[in-house]
């Protein structure tokens, strides 16, 4: 009896808790890709380059959730996106970059924290409290075939929205005959250790941000509205849609926005390859693009063209377009084909022109 008893001890003393069971996830991209560009100056560059993200973001997701009972779940996710082909940390694609020289980059060092988010969910829908994903990031991504991860695919030509902010609280409706609404929020702060938004590259004193967003899929078609506001710095409005035709979707998508400030937004660049005369103080752009993905059993073809105006501006006005084959080896296994090619006016009559050519590999897990 006392040995029971004993042993009953020793096993109560040394219990390990119950643990919360975490998934891992995530996604590697990398191929080998072809760059070209021609800048106002008429000088010209060509590069081969082993790089990265060109179909779909590498990144590692860490995700949990508790069920609280009566409907209620707690939980949190975390995700890092990295740029895997220099075989170390990274964060940035190579490729044609989001700049008025239109060079090739490498890829740059350190982990980039994509959403970072502890979430409460339930029948009211969710609240989600950290970095998160924007309503307008969201709209964005729907409006093309590529999603946001191309040259080529309408996010990062013609919407210049910032994707991922910290200091958020994001609230968004349950679903209800395909309808949704979110409502994000980031309060104005004096001083900050980092920079706010992921495309921020300044600790300053920044103005509030709130978004609303409204969004609706049921059968074939999808639709997404989206705006921005940030108090006396800028405002944007998103509107994306795609319909299923049967043998292929058709996306579409639209943006008008106005930077206010007294200086360049440092908060929400442009996020495209257009000149940063986009980024001047009072400056009113517009964008829209159309793309057509086709799905042919194993293969899907893709395509879209996309363009920007900026009024009363010299220069900023810029075109883009891309194609591209997906051809899935399995189902967490594609291999791809890209092409895409951007245009931007310098001025009046010099233009930078960039193309990106390659193939690649994405293997999600």
């Amino acid at each position: 009896m006392k040995k029971h008893l004993i042993a009953a001890a020793v096993a109560g003393a040394f219990a390990v808790p119950a643990m919360a069971q975490v998934t891992v996830s995530g996604l590697i991209d990398a191929g080998f890709y072809g760059t070209s560009s021609t800048v106002a100056a008429g000088t010209k560059s060509s590069t081969n380059i082993i790089g990265t993200n060109e179909r779909a973001t590498s990144t590692i997701n860490f995700a949990s959730t508790e069920d609280l009972g009566g409907g209620l779940k707690a939980g949190f996710r975390l995700e890092a996106n990295f740029a895997n082909s220099i075989g170390s940390r990274g964060s940035s694609a190579g490729g044609v970059t989001a700049s008025t020289s239109l060079t090739t980059s490498a890829p740059s060092s350190g982990f980039v924290l994509a959403q970072s988010f502890v979430e409460l969910s339930g029948g009211f829908g969710a609240i989600k409290i950290g970095r998160v994903n924007s309503p307008t990031l969201a709209a964005a991504g729907a409006r093309s075939p590529f999603g946001t991860n191309t040259k080529g695919g309408g996010y990062g030509s013609t919407s210049g929205a910032g994707p991922t902010r910290n200091t958020a609280i994001d609230y968004s409706t349950p679903s209800i005959s395909g309808v949704s609404a979110r409502i994000h929020h980031s309060p104005k702060f004096q001083s900050f250790a980092g920079a706010r938004d992921s495309t921020a590259t300044t600790t300053a004193a920044q103005e509030a941000i709130t978004e609303v967003g409204l969004f609706y899929s049921a059968g074939p078609l999808s639709l997404a509205v989206a705006n921005h506001d940030q108090s006396r710095v800028e405002e944007q409005l998103t509107i994306s849609g795609s319909y299923n035709l049967g043998p292929a979707r058709v996306w579409v998508g639209y943006h008008t926005r106005e930077n206010s400030a007294a200086a360049p937004s440092t908060s929400l660049t442009h996020a495209s390859i257009f000149s940063s005369a986009t980024e001047q103080t009072g400056a009113k752009s517009k964008g829209y693009n159309v793309g057509v993905s086709i799905p042919l059993g194993a293969v899907s073809l893709l395509a879209n063209t996309a363009k920007v105006e900026v009024k009363d501006r010299e220069r900023g006005d810029g075109h883009a377009y891309g194609v591209g084959v997906d051809y899935a080896l399995s189902k967490r296994t594609v291999a791809y084909f890209r092409h895409s090619q951007v245009e931007s006016d310098e001025s009046a009559t010099t233009k930078n022109k960039a193309t990106l050519t390659g193939v690649g590999i994405s293997h999600s897990f």
